[in-house]
């Protein structure tokens, strides 16, 4: 898949580029990262999505998560906090595994 949009943000601090695309390959994960009118040469068969003037920004990790709890979880009281902190761990390893990473500076 092909995401396209009018901003990038790295997430360096300082680098903010425009009219680029992101390849995510078919685990999710980017592959590539460069200017969007040669993304389709180069991936052909990839669907593109098109955010137009939004910004994309890779990694962008949702701060606000409760990696130890989850209110599906019904049965979270049988957890001692030992073992809530260890699924915590996991979630977040697994995230980082993903490439899920936080950003400093989000202004272009």
């Amino acid at each position: 898949m092909i995401l396209r949009a009018k901003y990038l943000i790295t997430g360096d601090g300082r680098t903010c580029l425009q009219d680029q695309a992101v390849y995510l390959d078919k685990e999710g994960k980017i592959g590539w990262i460069g200017d969007a009118a040669e993304a389709a040469g180069r991936y052909p068969e990839e669907m593109v999505k098109d955010y137009g003037e939004a910004t994309i920004l890779p990694g962008l990790f949702d701060m606000h998560v409760h990696f130890g709890y989850y209110y599906s979880q019904p049965d979270l009281n049988n957890y001692d906090d030992y073992m809530v902190a260890y699924y915590a761990l996991e979630q977040a390893k697994q995230s980082l595994r993903l490439g899920i990473t936080t950003v400093r500076d989000l202004s272009c």
